[in-house]
C-alpha cells in the first residue's frame, strides 16, 4: 500500500491503510497492527518517513528514483531492437516502482508501436545466448534474415551462416 499510493508528497494515515487494505485486498486489519507493521518495515529497512505533524506516513525512497527510472524508460523506447509490445511491457514493469501519482507522468510514452522496430520478439533471448557464450568461451553461429509480408523468414547474404567467438556485449543502438 506504501508502495502503491505514498511518495513524498503524499501520506497515508494509518485508517487510510486500514481502507486501502480492505479496498485493493478485500482484508480487514486493525489500524494498531498497521503500526507495528509500519514499524517491522522500518526495522528492516524501508525508508518510511512520517508526515509533518504525524499525518501520516509515506515510503521516501525505492528500488529506483524518478530519475533512473526515466533514464531506462528512454534507453527502452529509444531501442529500435526491442518490438513496440515489449518494450511497453518493460516500462509497465519499471512504473510500478513509482507511486501512483508519479506513474502520470509517464503516460504520454505509451507511442512505443508507432515507431519504426524490430519484429525480433526473441532479442532477449538472443541477448541471453550470447552473454551465455561469452561466459562459456564458446563461439555462436547465424544467419542473418528478413521477413516477407507475412512473417516468413528469409536469409539474407545467401544464407551465408557467420561464426563469431563473442567476448563482450555492446549496445549500439
Amino acid at each position: 500500500i506504501l508502495e502503491e499510493y505514498t511518495d513524498l508528497e503524499h501520506y497515508l494515515t494509518q485508517q487510510e491503510i486500514v481502507e486501502k487494505i480492505k479496498m485493493d485486498y478485500g482484508y480487514e486489519c486493525e489500524r494498531k497492527s498497521v503500526g507495528s507493521s509500519i514499524s517491522l518495515l522500518s526495522d528492516l529497512g524501508f525508508d518510511i518517513v512520517k508526515g509533518q505533524n504525524n499525518k501520516g506516513f509515506a515510503l521516501a525512497s525505492r528500488q529506483f528514483d524518478k530519475n533512473e527510472i526515466a533514464f531506462l524508460i528512454d534507453g527502452i523506447f529509444s531501442s529500435k531492437v526491442i518490438p513496440g509490445e515489449q518494450a511497453k511491457d518493460i516500462v509497465d514493469k519499471l512504473v510500478k516502482n513509482l507511486s501512483i501519482y508519479e506513474r502520470k507522468n509517464y503516460k504520454y510514452l505509451y507511442k512505443t508501436t508507432e515507431i519504426t522496430r524490430t519484429n525480433n520478439k526473441n532479442i532477449f533471448l538472443n541477448i541471453e545466448i550470447i552473454q551465455e557464450a561469452i561466459e562459456k568461451g564458446h563461439n555462436i553461429k547465424f544467419k542473418y534474415l528478413t521477413y516477407d509480408k507475412n512473417g516468413n523468414p528469409i536469409p539474407r547474404f545467401n544464407g551465408y551462416e557467420y561464426q563469431v567467438s563473442p567476448y563482450y556485449l555492446i549496445n549500439n543502438f
